[in-house]
């Protein structure tokens, strides 16, 4: 599940946009992803939201007690919870990762991970030790 706002800021062709993330899904090994090209702020679909990932759950029949939210931002963790599901950081830039997001909207004080790595490289090998089916 991704966000057109990076492609935005970039200032990248929305087929750019999703091929990079066609690209990265595939480097992990992540059968399809989702992403939202809405406009509006307040989009159901823009994380902390859960509209994009209750779609991408439905449309692959996943159970959220067999999901995982992978993301690098607070607001990713947030959607996780409140979508019922696992989380894992990508740390790599921890305080960056809890910068107020781009409404403003800081952080619950209490949110954290279910799990965190530092890289891609540490969400694989986080992936083939609980046996993640992706």
């Amino acid at each position: 599940v991704s966000q057109s706002r990076y492609f935005e800021k970039m200032a990248l062709p929305r087929n750019l946009g999703i091929e990079i993330n066609h690209q990265i899904a595939e480097q992990v090994g992540i059968k399809s992803s989702y992403i939202c090209f809405h406009s509006e702020k307040k989009c159901k679909c823009r994380k902390p939201e859960i509209g994009l990932l209750e779609l991408a759950m439905w449309a692959q029949g996943f159970e959220r007690k067999n999901t995982i939210m992978v993301g690098d931002r607070w607001t990713d963790i947030l959607a996780a919870r409140q979508a019922g599901i696992r989380s894992i950081l990508i740390s790599s830039n921890i305080p960056q990762s809890y910068l107020p997001s781009s409404n403003g909207e800081t952080p619950p004080s209490s949110l954290k991970p279910n799990f965190t790595v530092n890289d891609y490289r540490g969400l694989t090998q986080l992936i083939k030790k609980l046996k993640i089916e992706i």
